[in-house]
């Protein structure tokens, strides 16, 4: 998901970070890595089939996205568009918009290129149907969220809906911003993931068992992105927004959701039983101060961060391709050091290929973005400010 750790003030939104969550995006990013890197890692180090309780749900990654996502959303623009105008609002949409489609549209390229390149080599591709001109240009307009669509890069799907959220927050921010009282927030808080958590795992035992099924993806959104908000809020009003009593809440929501993902049966609906507490770890690394703190600030923590959206996206088309040029089928009765060395570079390369589109994609799409809004706001500021006042009559 796109990062939205910081926005210039000129836009109108908080020029500060929050630190500690940029290194929970670095976490929230190498679960959904490892969780879709799970087949080279059991085939080539089976001990890890023992840690299978943590890394199928990795999935949750995205959760956290999501909450994380409201949270910081609200942090940055609440105030700004809770009092709604039409210039505030394009001017968000546009800083988001830069922030997210750049990388998804190289990472869109890079899989035509090996669609095209599959078809002229009469590569045998899973699930070619999906990969239709209608389907390519729907990824294009950024629609790969609705399953009608289907996302070419898989982890793509979930930016769809992320965008939208970006594009309903106003409303939230009319609503978040009543609030008085942190005790009301977090409650409200906790009622809406209670509710969001029991219909999703309603629909996946009831009506189709994959969490991106139909409108699955929209529910989760909807629900997870409205609680990353009341989070923030009820955060904000607190007496104490600094303190390791936010560390100690962060390591019980964690540390109780990793113990019931180790008795509930992965692969299964009660997966997402562990919402709430994840949403609980999120908003207690928010407020940390103490050894949760000093893990998160860390400088490879902040930079796990910092391309964590680039991760996201580009890990999965660097498995694709490892999988045909690196089988790790061929490496299976290879010695450990082997083994290990081919996991590793699974990984290895994944990370390099992020960290190269954060460098050369990412990070320069959003600082031209920004300076060009920013230049724009500048001008039209210039131009009031010349322009003669209306006489009174």
């Amino acid at each position: 998901m796109g990062n939205t750790h910081e926005v210039p003030s000129k836009i109108g939104a908080k020029g500060s970070m929050i630190p500690t969550l940029t290194g929970l995006r670095a976490i929230a990013a190498l679960w959904v890595v490892i969780e879709h890197f799970r087949q080279p890692l059991y085939a080539l180090v089976p001990v890890t089939e023992r840690l299978r309780q943590w890394i199928e749900p990795g999935f949750l990654g995205v959760e956290i996205f999501f909450i994380l996502s409201g949270f910081i959303i609200a942090y940055q623009y609440g105030e700004r568009l809770s009092a709604f105008t039409p210039t505030a609002y394009r001017r968000y949409v546009q800083a988001r918009f830069a922030r997210i489609y750049p990388v998804h549209l190289i990472t869109l390229l890079m899989v035509t290129v090996l669609v095209v390149g599959a078809s002229i080599a009469s590569v045998k591709l899973n699930s070619a149907e999906n990969y239709s001109t209608v389907s390519f240009l729907g990824n294009l307009l950024m629609l790969q969220g609705f399953s009608a669509v289907g996302a070419w890069n898989g982890p793509a799907w979930s930016i769809t809906c992320e965008f939208a959220a970006y594009l309903a927050f106003p409303l939230l921010a009319i609503w978040i911003v009543r609030f008085r009282s942190s005790r009301t927030a977090f409650t409200v808080a906790a009622v809406t993931l209670t509710a969001g958590t029991t219909a999703v795992i309603t629909y996946l035992l009831i009506v189709n068992d994959s969490p991106t099924a139909d409108w699955m993806p929209w529910l989760r959104i909807a629900f997870e992105f409205t609680a990353g908000t009341l989070l923030y809020t009820g955060w904000r009003l607190c007496r104490k927004t600094r303190s390791v009593r936010w560390d100690w809440i962060a390591a019980v929501g964690f540390g109780t959701a990793a113990v019931i993902l180790y008795f509930v049966p992965h692969g299964t609906a009660w997966t997402f039983i562990v919402l709430p507490l994840l949403a609980m770890f999120v908003v207690g690394c928010a407020g940390a101060s103490g050894v949760v703190q000093t893990f998160l600030g860390t400088r490879v923590m902040q930079w796990g961060g910092r391309i964590s959206y680039s991760l996201y996206m580009v890990h999965f088309i660097v498995l694709n391709i490892g999988g045909k040029l690196l089988s790790w089928n061929e490496f299976t009765d290879a010695a450990l050091f082997v083994r290990l060395g081919v996991v590793l570079a699974y990984f290895a390369v994944a990370v390099v290929a992020a960290d190269l589109l954060y460098r050369t994609i990412e990070e320069p799409a959003r600082t031209r973005s920004l300076s060009y809004l920013s230049r724009r706001e500048s001008r039209r500021s210039e131009h009031r400010e010349d322009s003669p006042s209306t006489p009174r009559t």
